[in-house]
């Protein structure tokens, strides 16, 4: 397993069990005094992981995006075999092509009074049909890929070239970055200080433009430890330069207490 992929499994299992900074590691204190803004260190993680099923039974043909990779939404990660549901496509294609054609001659004898009008709308119904039936197969023949439902990274396949995949059966195991959290555990001294609803903004790594997010959870009550509390932050419109699994400073704005301003 990639040191990637084992890092979005350690996130994945960790996160909430275990806190960011120890009681006794230096950068769990802050980078302020009480009174100012207050930056700290934050891991980025998912809000959710995808169990993404196979639409349709079928043969595993191709895997076009490897375990590990990023892709959009709708993006193809898997193909099944799909030479039948081609060959019913291109037949529905001609049907409804012939009794399109069939319409138009029939819309011009009835213009014509050279056939009546339930000639004409027994034609017309068969063209609806026809198209109908030809939209049907190219649906069909879209099952045939297995599509990414969101944007996301790709933590497991569960199947191979080769193997066969039930309908609605399990195929992959995603981890979507439509929306993110940002988790840290903050000094004791700005317990209750830290709102839920205040702007935050995230700063990432390499020099990419910040982030802003907004304070989801604030903790009442202090870590097993005594020194820290949790805070966790809703990232805002988060972007493929924001991964789960990457470590971020987030600026918190602390409100001074009741008779302490």
């Amino acid at each position: 397993m990639s040191p990637f992929k084992q890092l979005l499994v350690t996130v994945i299992l960790a996160i909430g069990t275990a806190p960011i900074f120890g009681a006794d590691n230096p950068s769990a204190s802050p980078s302020s005094t009480p009174t100012d803004r207050l930056v700290v260190e934050a891991l980025v993680t998912p809000v959710s992981e995808v169990d993404l099923a196979a639409p349709s039974e079928g043969l595993v043909m191709e895997i076009k995006v490897p375990e590990g990779s990023y892709v959009k939404k709708g993006e193809v990660i898997a193909q099944l075999s799909d030479e039948e549901e081609k060959i019913l496509l291109r037949n529905s294609e001609l049907q409804a092509k012939k009794f399109q054609e069939d319409l138009v001659s029939m819309e011009r004898l009835y213009k014509e009074k050279a056939a009546s009008r339930d000639d004409y709308n027994k034609a017309n119904l068969a063209a609806q049909q026809a198209a109908a039936e030809r939209d049907l197969q190219a649906i069909r023949l879209s099952k045939r890929g297995i599509t990414a439902p969101c944007d996301a990274y790709i933590l497991r396949i569960l199947k191979e070239p080769g193997e066969s995949v039930q309908r609605m059966e399990k195929f992959a195991e995603l981890v979507s970055t439509d929306r993110l959290h940002a988790t840290a555990y903050v000094d004791a001294r700005y317990l209750g200080k830290i709102k839920v609803g205040s702007d935050v903004l995230i700063r990432l790594p390499h020099g990419t433009e910040p982030v802003n997010g907004k304070v989801e959870v604030s903790d009442p009550v202090l870590d097993p430890g005594g020194a820290a509390f949790r805070v966790r932050v809703m990232v805002e419109k988060p972007g493929t330069e924001l991964q789960p699994g990457t470590r971020v400073q987030i600026e918190l704005l602390p409100t001074p207490l009741p008779g302490t301003a």
